[in-house]
């Protein structure tokens, strides 16, 4: 119990600093505010404010000696702040509760342990929203439209045909039509445009790199849903595997053919140019 005249340490100086401190006064009670941001709202109504980094270790002890108990207003402070003050404050709620509480796996995990109710799929939706432009809406219509148990796809091939989310087969005898994708799920394929238009602006992404490759060439169509496939086949192998999503990076394009095979290919580019082409090891 804090007695009148006791400072309580509040680390992140926003707007639920600024409420709590406003609550502490009519108790008797001053608030001192530790926030690496000159601007933050809090430092208006309070009895002291710190503005330093939350690993600059020496503005935290000097914060520690100067409050008798330490909060913080969210769950964003880091973990190692919040230990290194709790060996010389007492800091609520205990630190060890901070770094679950950012983990969301984690947390669903721990909530689970102890017998309390938790969303169907909370686990496979923070995984899937690590696929760019996924969310957790578009998270849960992909799975309600494509359900969780990919052993009835043989392959992501099969996933994507029957989701109608790649090009039709128009073949009579020798001769070939364009290959115009069918229709398919309309709520999945909302979904897929969504997160596809969602997933190109991402900087320095596979799929913007694939976005921006094809739209030049083939057109903004053929392009976003060339990202809509790539998000599906992305989906199946996180349901199927239960990964978080792996970014191939920009360049991924380049870097999936040898550099053999690539040499072999700009050659061929030459010559078809009418030029002769003679490669020497560079030194």
């Amino acid at each position: 119990m804090l007695k009148p005249g006791a400072t309580i340490g509040i680390l992140g100086g926003g707007q639920l600093a600024r409420m709590l401190a406003l609550a502490a006064a009519p108790l008797g009670l001053r608030c001192h505010v530790y926030s690496p941001e000159k601007n933050s709202c809090a430092f208006d109504v309070v009895h002291a404010g710190t503005c330093a980094g939350y690993d600059d270790e020496t503005a935290l002890g000097r914060f520690a000696g100067a409050v008798d108990v330490i909060t913080y207003e969210f769950e964003n402070v880091p973990a190692k702040t919040a230990a290194f003050l709790a060996r010389r404050r007492p800091v609520l709620p205990d630190p060890q509760v901070l770094e679950t509480t950012q983990d969301r796996l984690v947390e669903k995990n721990f909530i689970s342990a102890l017998k309390i109710a938790t969303a169907p799929y909370a686990e496979l939706i923070e995984l899937l929203c690590t696929i760019p432009g996924v969310g957790a809406r578009i998270a849960e219509i992909l799975i309600a439209e494509c359900g969780v148990d990919m052993s009835v796809f043989p392959t992501v091939a099969h996933l994507a045909s029957w989701a109608a989310i790649c090009p039709g087969t128009n073949q009579s005898g020798r001769r070939r039509g364009p290959g115009k994708t069918r229709n398919g799920d309309t709520w999945l394929c909302t979904a897929l445009t969504q997160a596809a238009h969602a997933a190109v602006h991402t900087k320095n992404s596979y799929l913007a790199s694939h976005y921006w490759q094809l739209r030049g060439r083939r057109g903004e169509a053929k392009a976003i849903g060339a990202v809509r496939h790539d998000i599906l086949t992305a989906y199946y192998h996180i349901v199927r595997d239960r990964v978080a999503y792996r970014e191939l990076g920009p360049d991924w394009l380049t870097r999936r053919h040898s550099p053999e095979h690539r040499t072999r290919r700009l050659v061929k580019q030459l010559e078809a140019l009418g030029h002769h082409v003679t490669l020497q090891p560079a030194a």
